[in-house]
């Protein structure tokens, strides 16, 4: 169980004597063993072996991101030493708010219970297990390896095995509110009447009599305002039979003129209720819970409505975890994000794919933010009655445990479940019962949902793919999200429009929204010619720009989310970021690209932002445009909310521009060494400014011309990117072709077995830089470097891109290069043979790194001649590094 604020707990400790509720985390002092190595308690001094944790835990923090190998997925063993006393009156249980994927939880060694599902909570009771005078051992045993009956049995994310969230010892007395099978703490708050005019407060719930009398109970319940003035408070009388549960059910009066709840007010009440001895009024159990005065709801023409107004849902979508603590957060972290995206300027989030933590809730109604929570059903499901029971129970726990939090307005209960049809080894008739099986659960899921809470819509999110419509998935739900990445995956900006006109079109009863939009971002790449797939911050700019205007300027689009508010873990991807989702508006550690700035331009209104969108790109290496140049001129983009901006350069104005769809650009001419640049700008008489340093350090227009000028020079051969290596500090320039003077290459053309896209996107043995030797040239005759005479050290980088690699599990819109045949070529460089018949494939293996490094003097100015001579196949070079040495 777990009190709906952190706030709330320090009530329990302030509550009378008589209030027998205390709720404490036991999370401290656990053993950890990774393997099914026990089925009791470890024995006192008998614990070699095992490791000290303090949750929350994971034993996925590292091995989740180890580029070769896999994350272990089986099971581990958590165990606990309760000192506690306990009277005969007392009534224990344990809550645990997540174990991965299932578990199992053992008193004394003996098995108390179980649970099935790694997202939400489970109660486990343990007074008949406990012994009165302690000591008491705790064992849990967590298994994260995947069950074809429970879900996720797939996903575009990482399962991190453990006790990853908080664990509760709770006490009450044998009289309280009862836990339900689903996990909820038996008291559920609504608001069956609001306006801007009054509202009322329905509280149902159950308690349950575990003691051996009759009792005459009394549920009282008391409503107050965020200053703590009690505005409400209404009773009812319970008649309470030994050892039984009662229902009870009451309203409150009319509460005249309430604060109503919203993201730009966020305003609580609380309810407090409590069973008293109708008699003696002794408080014998006591619960609080927020209230937030709001209603909504959503047409298919113009979208979102809350508390009778317009609003446009924007904001992100959340994966929980976190660089260097994986799924075991804090609460402090959880509330962070939540931080994160009213900063954005959202007032929307999606929990993808599966119930969050409920602190990340608590800070949602705290801060207001409107809440899309789904069940991990994700990709695909299993045919069988027993996923469909598992998955029906984690939408009744999910809904019920969550209940009580006025910032949820969504249920959603599939995702994409139709991705993997493709690619299943099966018949076309095997393929149609899968989709008829998918019906079936998808309307069994709908029901449970509008069972269980029919004051909140349900949705579900379908990848951008016509067999959901073909087959009628999209009239189950209330709402349908789609995922679309034109534009990054496959296709152009413009279909995403088209798309959804089409949609509203075809089936204009159905409301809609874009549930997943988003392009991926690895600060390490940047380029003046961005273009798809790259994984640069400036295509991911142009993408979020496009899809932006394209959902703000249709009414019928109730809302969106961008992929994603954070880069996450997915063992899956082999991308230029091995086992990582790089698609986030901040990284994996929260530190703020420049496109989170882009949209806090967009989305806020109630401060002035200015921001100098050079953060993702502050170290250079670039020569001038034109011989003469002492400095380099850079578009320079600067975002704000403002109506115009004006852009200093080292304290000299480069003049004012209009800020277009949150944009500004100045073209910058960028000097050798630090450059200062300062952004002002004013919106309804609120200032605003931002400041950046940009360093860059200029090449020689001419390498012959300018011998003290130049040192060393690297080449991203076949990109259009900039690369900088964090481990050598060093920036690899994009490609050329030669210049006399300069240097370049001399034929052949960027590998790209995917014409939309540069380079592969599988993971590089032997190195951590994936950027770098993801992209190449191929079919090249050679290279030149116009440097002064001297002596030079020339390295050569090489990755076979072609061989046995598994493709991308969830990419969106084409398959992963085929491999072809052999490749044989050699290398002279100056016509001195320094590579004979290099057979990658043979030497290296497919994608992994060969690197050769050479020392050769450049004499009677003819430079660096480097020459690539074809046996069979294409020769190929993934990069070059050229240091003058002497």
């Amino acid at each position: 169980m777990r009190i709906t604020f952190v706030w709330f707990l320090s009530l329990l400790f302030c509550l009378p004597v008589c209030a027998q509720r205390t709720a404490v985390k036991v999370n401290d002092a656990w053993l950890f063993r990774k393997g099914d190595t026990l089925n009791k308690q470890v024995p006192m001094g008998q614990e070699e072996g095992w490791e000290k944790v303090t949750l929350p835990h994971t034993w996925n923090q590292t091995d989740a991101f180890v580029p070769t190998g896999a994350p272990y997925k089986g099971i581990g063993w958590y165990q606990k030493r309760l000192l506690d006393t306990f009277t005969p009156s007392d009534k224990v249980f344990l809550f645990l708010e997540g174990a991965l994927l299932s578990a199992e939880v053992y008193v004394n060694g003996k098995l108390a219970g179980t649970h099935e599902g790694g997202y939400t909570g489970f109660a486990v009771p343990l007074t008949s297990f406990l012994r009165k005078d302690g000591p008491n051992v705790i064992s849990v045993k967590v298994d994260n390896s995947a069950k074809a009956h429970i879900a996720p049995i797939s996903g575009d994310f990482t399962l991190y095995g453990g006790l990853y969230r908080d664990v509760w010892l709770i006490k009450t007395s044998d009289i309280h509110f009862a836990f339900t099978s689903y996990g909820a703490n038996g008291v559920f708050v609504q608001t069956p009447q609001v306006s801007a005019q009054r509202a009322t407060v329905q509280v149902k719930g159950t308690l349950t009599n575990e003691s051996a009398k009759d009792r005459k109970l009394e549920i009282a319940h008391s409503v107050k305002d965020a200053q703590g003035k009690e505005v409400a408070a209404f009773t009812s009388k319970v008649p309470s039979k030994a050892g039984q549960n009662h229902s009870f059910s009451a309203v409150s009066k009319a509460i005249p003129t309430p604060h109503l709840w919203s993201p730009d007010s966020p305003y609580l009440y609380r309810v407090t209720t409590s069973i008293k001895d109708a008699r003696t009024k002794e408080v014998l159990d006591e619960i609080t819970h927020p209230v937030g005065f709001r209603w909504f709801s959503v047409s298919p023409d113009s979208g979102f409505f809350l508390n009778g107004q317009h609003l446009k849902l924007t904001g992100a979508s959340r994966h929980q975890d976190w660089e260097g603590l994986a799924s075991a957060l804090p609460d402090e972290l959880h509330a962070h994000d939540a931080r994160l995206l009213k900063e954005l300027g959202a007032n929307f989030v999606r929990l993808a794919h599966y119930p969050q933590d409920p602190a990340l809730l608590e800070a949602c109604d705290r801060l207001g933010l409107l809440v899309w929570m789904e069940v991990p059903t994700v990709n695909e499901i299993n045919p069988s009655q027993a996923f469909a029971e598992n998955t029906s129970t984690q939408l009744r726990e999910m809904i019920q445990q969550h209940y009580n939090h006025p910032s949820i307005v969504m249920w959603g209960y599939m995702n994409e479940v139709l991705l993997r049809l493709g690619s299943l080894k099966v018949s076309d008739a095997e393929k149609e019962q899968i989709i008829q099986k998918t019906m079936q659960l998808a309307r069994q899921l709908e029901k449970v949902a509008r069972a269980e809470d029919p004051t909140r819509l349900t949705t579900v999110a379908f990848h951008g793919s016509d067999l959901y419509t073909k087959h009628g998935l999209q009239h189950i739900s209330q709402l349908v999200g789609w995922n679309l990445y034109q534009g990054w995956y496959g296709g152009k900006f413009s279909e995403v429009g088209t798309f959804l006109d089409k949609q509203h079109q075809a089936y204009p009863k159905i409301p809609l929204l874009v549930s997943e939009y988003g392009a991926g971002s690895d600060l390490r790449l940047n380029t003046l010619q961005p273009e798809q797939f790259d994984f640069s911050p400036q295509w991911q700019f142009l993408y979020a720009q496009s899809y932006l205007r394209t959902i703000q300027t249709r009414p019928f689009v109730a809302g969106s989310l961008a992929w994603i508010l954070a880069d996450f873990g997915s063992e899956g991807r082999q991308e230029t970021m091995p086992r990582l989702n790089n698609k986030g508006l901040v990284t994996f550690n929260r530190t703020k690209k420049d496109i989170f700035y882009f949209y806090k331009a967009t989305l806020r209104t109630d401060s002035a932002v200015v921001h100098v969108a050079t953060q993702d790109w502050p170290l250079r290496r670039m020569a001038p445009q034109k011989a003469g140049d002492s400095f380099v001129i850079n578009p320079v983009n600067v975002y704000s909310n403002c109506a115009e901006v004006e852009l200093f350069l080292n304290g000299k104005s480069l003049g004012r521009k209009q800020v277009q769809e949150a944009v500004a650009t100045f073209d910058v001419p960028l000097v050798p060494g630090k450059n200062n640049l300062r952004a002002v700008g004013e919106r309804q008489g609120m200032p605003a400014e931002d400041f950046k340093t940009v360093e860059m350090q200029l090449q020689p227009f001419q390498l012959n011309q300018d011998a003290a000028a130049f040192v060393e020079i690297g080449v991203n051969c076949g990109s259009n990117a900039w690369y900088f290596h964090p481990e050598k500090q060093f920036i690899y320039e994009p490609d050329q072709p030669y210049r006399s003077g300069s240097w370049g290459y001399v034929g052949g053309e960027p590998y790209r077995p995917n014409k939309s896209r540069p380079g592969i996107q599988s993971n590089i043995a032997g190195t951590t830089q994936n950027p770098l030797y993801q992209t190449l040239r191929q079919n090249l005759e050679g290279y030149r470097f116009d440097v002064v005479d001297g002596l030079y050290e020339v390295e050569l980088s090489f990755a076979e891109p072609e061989g046995s690699h598994s493709s991308l599990v969830y990419d969106l819109g084409s398959a992963a290069a085929a491999a072809s045949g052999k490749r044989v070529f050699q290398v002279l460089l100056n016509q001195k043979k320094i590579i004979n018949e290099l057979d990658l494939a043979r030497q290296a293996g497919p994608k992994t790194l060969l690197q050769r490094t050479f020392q050769v003097k450049a004499q009677k100015d003819q430079g660096l001649h480097l020459q690539f001579e074809k046996i069979s196949g294409q020769p190929i070079l993934n990069a070059i590094k050229v240091k003058r040495v002497q």
